[in-house]
């Protein structure tokens, strides 16, 4: 998995992405991790079993941008290293305007 884009008018958005670490090959910190950018921001790596503690456990990463090109993506990139897996459970795109603090 490489991303996803999405078609949304111009304009400020809440995104909320979803982990939760459901590999049962992936028991130890640093099994899985994955760099996230969102409209070309970059977001800390995400080490799910790390953050979360275990398998099942929910992760929420929350970035605020502003889309100028009809086009919100969300680019996974694993790199050369092995451990790099990309994967996401869930995606929340919310206008600025109707996102709760």
């Amino acid at each position: 998995m490489n991303g996803y884009g999405f078609a949304v008018p111009n304009g400020r958005y809440v995104v909320k992405m979803y982990f939760a670490e459901s590999f049962t090959g992936a028991l130890a910190p640093k099994r899985r991790l994955s760099y996230v950018r969102v409209d070309g921001v970059a977001l800390p790596d995400p080490d799910i079993f790390a953050e979360t503690g275990g398998l099942y456990r929910p992760l929420v990463r929350t970035v605020a941008t502003t889309v100028t090109d009809g086009k919100l993506e969300i680019l996974f990139e694993d790199g050369a290293n092995p451990n790099r897996h990309a994967m996401i459970n869930g995606i929340e795109i919310i206008p600025a305007a109707l996102a709760q603090p």
